[in-house]
């Protein structure tokens, strides 16, 4: 007679477990989560213009749009498309510790496109993750009161996951889950408003840039982490 029958069935929790399976990865598994924007979710527009982005993190860091992002698809996944726009919120971090991740696809070859960038107006107190080209220095970088770029290459129109990590002096680049360059970040310690696609200071102020999602912790994740990130996104957006 088996363990269990008709007349004593598995017990609750067994039978959840083996209806529900095992719940996938998202980001807000992970403690730290500071900042979660996709753009298939909170998206609010104005006809055809997105004038607010809802933070999916639970902590109600929102994002405002300025000028006029819009919604387009690439792949069958919806981005926003920047188009001389920006997006800014409330302070995220406090300690220069973070991580970020970033599915982006830039339109054009600028001397600096921020990707995200927390900054209190004063130009060497800040922290900023960037693509650099069109005779900057770096393919693509990390600032904190230093600066490193990345040995990697990118290309127009072509969606890549950018990560990051900074540890007070250290940062790591990874590009499409690969490792890329360690080097000097600076030991900042960031405050101020954050913005996403926008330089604050400088003559070229917008960043022409499709973003699909970005997650900020205010942690360095540990590898194994990291990598869980990174599969959800690719998974996702199938990108690498």
């Amino acid at each position: 007679m088996p363990l269990y029958s008709a007349t004593c069935p598995l017990p609750k929790n067994q039978m959840l477990r083996r209806h529900r399976g095992t719940a996938p990865f998202l980001p807000t598994d992970l403690t730290g989560l500071s900042l979660w924007l996709k753009a298939d979710t909170g998206i609010t527009l104005s006809g055809s213009n997105v004038t607010a982005w809802a933070d999916q993190s639970g902590n109600g860091n929102n994002a405002t749009a300025t000028d006029a992002p819009t919604l387009t698809t690439i792949g069958g996944k919806t981005f926003v498309n920047f188009a001389g726009g920006f997006f800014t919120g409330d302070e995220l971090l406090t300690q220069p510790y973070a991580t970020i991740m970033v599915v982006a696809n830039f339109t054009a070859a600028r001397q600096v496109e921020v990707i995200f960038q927390q900054h209190n107006e004063n130009d060497g107190d800040n922290l900023a993750l960037y693509r650099g080209h069109a005779g900057a220095d770096e393919e693509f970088a990390i600032y904190n009161g230093a600066s490193f770029g990345s040995i990697a290459t990118t290309s127009n129109n072509q969606t890549y996951l950018f990560g990051v990590t900074v540890n007070e002096v250290t940062g790591s680049l990874y590009l499409n889950g690969t490792a890329d360059e360690v080097g000097e970040s600076g030991a900042i310690t960031p405050a101020g408003l954050y913005y996403i696609g926008k330089w604050v200071s400088g003559d070229v102020v917008t960043t022409e840039m499709r973003m699909a999602e970005i997650v900020v912790y205010d942690r360095v994740l540990t590898t194994p982490e990291r990598q869980q990130v990174e599969t959800y996104l690719n998974t996702k957006y199938e990108i690498y």
